[in-house]
């Protein structure tokens, strides 16, 4: 449970510095350094617990064996495979993110990602039996409706003009999630920030290659500003350590309390957080909200 709570605290600490940075810095810039941090933070990571020899017993991959019985071989391939598909969805979820928020609003586009858990939730079901119990289950519905209750507007003035973007970022985010859960079941324990180090080389890449083509495709100059690695910097160490410590929690949690503890308790500290800290004033909506989700994230935690 300790790594999921580090993992929560993260993944708000990295909200809460793009909100308190907004419109502050080029977002495409900071975003391409928060990768080449996360790449290098995973790197060394690796490195220090001397297991980047795994990608060394890839050819030793035995397919027949690959979701039967965990070995180095399939762990090289299971982190190759995944690590490229979950790289490239964080790079395509960012874009859609923000072409959602942009013409969604940011509530209902966060709402839609948050409640992804129900993906990998259903998978794991279906694979490996996790079985939420009675309470458990009842916590998860709970967390739905809390999170929902948060983000519509049911007076009638919620306008959703790309529904087809919201239920995109809902699918790459449990994708993303999905596969986290499926190198966990398949893999040898140990290995999971060898597969972390390989979802941010791909995003690294990718983003690096499509920020500098944006900014040569409008005729400008590449700027590495010292604010921009500042704030990249700020985003990108709590983004590494929120993937690492939800591969550690898929170890040793049920995927059916992992997914939504994280979202549910990610939504539940941002709120209050954005209501101490930056003054947002919370209507009755946002408050009874606040104590569902508490609500939730007790029962799915008993």
């Amino acid at each position: 449970m300790l790594f999921l709570i580090i993992a929560i605290i993260a993944n708000c600490t990295v909200t809460l510095v793009f909100r308190a940075t907004d419109k502050k810095v080029n977002g495409d810039i900071t975003m391409m350094i928060n990768y080449w941090i996360c790449t290098v933070g995973a790197a060394v990571t690796v490195f220090a617990q001397g297991k980047f020899y795994v990608f060394g017993e890839l050819f030793r991959a035995d397919l027949g064996t690959l979701f039967k019985t965990p070995s180095l071989g399939g762990t090289a391939l299971l982190a190759i495979v995944l690590g490229l598909l979950n790289g490239i969805y964080y790079v395509v979820n960012l874009l859609i993110k923000r072409h959602s928020m942009f013409l969604n609003g940011t509530a209902l586009t966060e709402m839609f990602s948050k409640v992804n858990f129900i993906i990998p939730v259903f998978v794991a079901f279906l694979l490996w039996k996790e079985t939420p119990g009675l309470l458990h289950l009842f916590g998860i519905v709970l967390a739905v409706f809390g999170m929902a209750l948060s983000s519509l507007d049911f007076k009638g003035n919620t306008k959703i003009k790309k529904p087809l973007l919201l239920f995109s970022t809902f699918l790459v985010l449990g994708f993303i999630n999905t596969n986290m859960k499926l190198f966990s079941a398949y893999s040898l324990q140990g290995f999971s920030d060898v597969f972390v180090f390989m979802i941010f080389a791909v995003a690294n890449v990718m983003c690096t290659y499509l920020t500098i083509h944006k900014i040569r495709k409008n005729g400008e100059k590449l700027e590495l500003k010292p604010v921009y690695f500042l704030y990249g910097t700020l985003v990108g160490i709590p983004n590494f350590m929120h993937s690492s410590f939800m591969m550690r929690s898929l170890d040793t949690l049920p995927a059916a309390i992992v997914y939504p503890t994280e979202s549910a308790g990610t939504l539940l500290i941002i709120t209050v957080i954005s209501w101490l800290i930056f003054k947002e004033k919370l209507n009755r909506k946002q408050i009874v909200s606040i104590l569902l989700t508490l609500a939730a994230l007790i029962l799915i935690n008993i």
